[in-house]
């Protein structure tokens, strides 16, 4: 039986979420989400929330966006030229992201190729090698890799690897001492650890894949260093991806990003002059890419707006592939706005996902957009987990950016978006083959009540995914 002092306190409790809650400013269904997290079990919600809860940055944000500042007034990037200007690049041009720039785009389809090209490009490497990942794991893919640094670094080239604190906690410390030994540098990105009475930070992590050599080839996409995403090393069990190799004027956009990421990490500002990009590709450009990143630096959210500008403004498709497709309910009801208005939506997932209680929550999302006329399409096993998106015939935008809530505003994420026709021509007939062996979810389709009972709980804190 409850008693005065307990309902009081109770009271007092909720009152001091809700200031507190409201005092942050998210959106409206993540604030009612943590709100009823936090009041209906307090003793449970409090730790979680303190783990993966949504706050701001504070420190972090001001010495990321301090950092940001250094390296883009150390290095300022390539004259804007003759690049075009749709909608979609003056939405992140708006917010501070780097204008469309000329580069050579190479499509790298399968684990094995894209590592391939990775070892060779460090192969070659004559000045400096920078790499930037999520997950930097153990293995096959890891040790060839870790070789072509070790030798990149013993001949004299700068060799510098940030990896996040938390997607490579496991990367072994026999691996680090061969670079250090060699040496290269090793950091890691917002460490996760206690120190005093510190939370352990889940959130803020970089899910970046950037790889920078000499300053005119790069690399990004959704690929981590991880045996998982090698077809020669894993097998048919590999998982499909998809990842790009720049050569030109852009690779100067992703450069600056990851020297950011590393004065934040390091607190170090590389010397700018050695690292600003050489020239144009040496063979023909094939498209005007536009290197957008977003995190939790900054409220502007640059990727999100863009694919928000992207999206509204197709006239004949739009095609996204996701690993996690839990959209907030402005995006969810965009894409159904278009399919009602005729526009091509497609999207594709994969059939069974690597978190099930996200596999839970998005199949609520499927009903709404199939009633739209849009559709949804499950890729069988292996994992898909190519982040991609196709709007028309002149905007395909690939890199680390799922469409969840975690990507939208909690982690910082990079992408490269094409402009020109033919590339994105590529990288729509690369997504057309993967719809083409995919199995299309019928609106009729209805889970056991269990499962809907599952899913509607999940659905419940999809914003706090």
């Amino acid at each position: 039986m409850w008693t005065t002092a307990a309902i009081g306190l109770e009271a007092s409790w909720d009152i001091a979420v809700t200031a507190y809650l409201g005092a942050q400013r998210r959106s409206p269904v993540a604030t009612l989400a943590w709100w009823l997290v936090l009041s209906l079990l307090p003793l449970a919600g409090a730790p979680l929330y303190l783990l993966i809860g949504p706050r701001r940055m504070q420190r972090r944000r001001m010495r990321y966006s301090s950092s940001r500042r250094r390296v883009t007034e150390a290095l300022p990037l390539p004259g804007r030229g003759a690049a075009p200007s749709p909608p979609p690049a003056l939405a992140a041009l708006a917010v501070g992201e780097a204008p469309p720039l000329e580069a050579q785009v190479v499509l790298l389809h399968t684990g094995s190729a894209c590592r391939r090209s990775l070892l060779e490009a460090i192969g070659g490497a004559r000045h400096h090698a920078h790499l930037e990942y999520f997950i930097f794991s153990d293995g096959a893919f890891a040790e060839s890799l870790v070789t072509a640094l070790c030798e990149a670094a013993q001949r004299g080239v700068e060799v510098r690897l940030l990896v996040d604190g938390l997607g490579s906690r496991t990367l072994s410390r026999r691996l680090r001492d061969r670079l250090t030994n060699a040496g290269a540098q090793v950091a890691f990105f917002n460490p996760v650890r206690l120190r005093g009475l510190r939370p352990w930070y889940a959130n803020f992590r970089t899910h970046r894949k950037i790889v920078v050599v000499d300053g005119h080839v790069g690399f990004t996409g959704g690929m981590n260093v991880d045996d998982l995403h090698d077809d020669e090393l894993t097998g048919p069990r590999a998982w499909a991806d998809l990842h790009v190799r720049l050569e030109g004027e852009a690779v100067a956009a992703l450069q600056l990003v990851f020297l950011e990421d590393w004065c934040f990490a390091t607190n170090e500002l590389v010397e700018p002059a050695a690292h600003a990009h050489p020239g144009a590709a040496t063979a023909a450009v094939s498209s005007w890419v536009q290197i957008v990143a977003s995190g939790p630096d900054h409220t502007h959210f640059a990727i999100y707006k863009q694919w928000v500008a992207a999206i509204a403004g197709a006239r004949r498709r739009v095609w996204l592939c996701t690993p996690y497709f839990v959209p907030d309910e402005a995006m969810a009801r965009l894409l159904e706005a278009k399919a009602l208005s005729g526009v091509d939506v497609r999207v594709l997932v994969p059939e069974r996902s690597d978190h099930r209680f996200v596999e839970l929550a998005q199949r609520t999302f499927y009903p709404d957009l199939l009633a739209a006329r849009g559709q949804v399409l499950e890729r069988p096993a292996p994992m898909l987990h190519a982040k991609v998106l196709v709007v028309d015939d002149d905007f395909a935008s690939v890199g680390t950016f799922n469409f969840d809530n975690r990507s939208f505003r909690l982690n910082f994420e990079v992408t490269a978006t094409l402009f020109t026709p033919r590339a994105v021509d590529e990288v729509a007939a690369r997504l057309w083959r993967e719809l083409d062996g995919a199995k299309p979810v019928v609106a009729t389709d209805r889970a056991p009540v269990p499962h809907r009972v599952a899913q509607g709980l999940a659905r419940l804190v999809a914003p706090l995914l």
